[in-house]
């Protein structure tokens, strides 16, 4: 997990979408069901008076991650602390530490240090060490970035292969044993929320259109209900496709997913991504 300029002192401003969906997509989207929650999950943690405390302080962030400690290449790698040295500073200081496992944080601060809080980032539960009387929060498992500028300020991935079908995961490594079931993460975030699709879209046409079609397990709905069930949850939607374009009209499973998009498949270039944000911001 990286961090860019910092800012907590403002949380994202969501809006939600009113338009209805359009006409344009196939009978996929016609059949997926409607997949509205009946409450909102709040990501973010903390206390209130967290924003005002980071506009007063010198904020650090420290980023990793895992910690793995490795002793011997014969030896199974096992976890270890993270150290993180706080230095003096002028104004009080507000740590920031991120990791995409869990990590168990141990702090040295320096003589005058001025330790006001922690705020943890990351998918999982980290323990801090030597923190003090500093408040300790949880700020979640999004990116954090300056108002204002291009950079997402809440950012969670998943992983698919070729198609989403049921389940998502976090960790390509435990993809197997680690998933997500994908209506607990639709219900999870608000249609407020933008989707990006990365992918290469190339794949058999059974994997988008039929059931059994993936190659690693048996999905009992098609590729394509489960893309036009998450555009009818995620209305501001766009896939980013590395393939050259020009492959795309040769590849029967781009030319079907660049439909149940209804055209917003773009390249992976500067003229791709900016052309794909722009759709992004126009709203749906």
């Amino acid at each position: 997990m990286n961090y860019g300029p910092l800012e907590f002192s403002e949380l994202l401003a969501r809006r939600n979408s009113t338009q209805n969906d359009s006409a344009a997509v196939t009978a996929a989207r016609a059949a997926a069901p409607d997949t509205r929650p009946a409450s909102r999950l709040t990501i973010v943690s903390g206390i209130t008076s967290l924003t005002r405390m980071a506009r007063a302080a010198h904020i650090e962030a420290v980023s990793v991650y895992e910690a793995v400690a490795i002793h011997s290449p014969r030896i199974p790698r096992p976890l270890g602390p993270v150290l993180v040295l706080v230095r003096a500073s002028s104004r009080p200081v507000v740590l920031v530490l991120s990791s995409h496992q869990a990590v168990h944080w141990e702090l040295a601060l320096e003589p005058g240090v001025t330790l006001r809080a922690v705020l943890l980032s990351g998918y999982g539960e980290s323990k801090v060490h030597g923190a003090g009387d500093a408040v300790v929060a949880s700020i979640g498992g999004f990116y954090a970035f300056k108002r204002g500028s291009a950079e997402f300020k809440h950012l969670e991935t998943f992983y698919f292969h070729n198609c989403p079908y049921e389940s998502l995961w976090r960790n390509n490594r435990r993809r197997h044993d680690q998933v997500t079931p994908t209506f607990e993460m639709m219900n999870t975030y608000g249609p407020d929320w933008k989707l990006i699709f990365v992918g290469d879209a190339t794949m058999s046409p059974y994997e988008i259109t039929e059931p059994g079609g993936s190659v690693e397990h048996w999905n009992a709905e098609a590729g394509a209900v489960w893309v036009a069930r998450l555009l009818k949850r995620f209305r501001n939607a766009i896939w980013i496709n590395p393939r050259d374009p020009r492959a795309w009209e040769g590849t029967s499973s781009a030319r079907l997913l660049r439909q149940v998009m209804e055209g917003r498949m773009y390249p992976l270039t500067l003229d791709g991504l900016e052309a794909g944000l722009k759709e992004l911001q126009r709203g749906r």
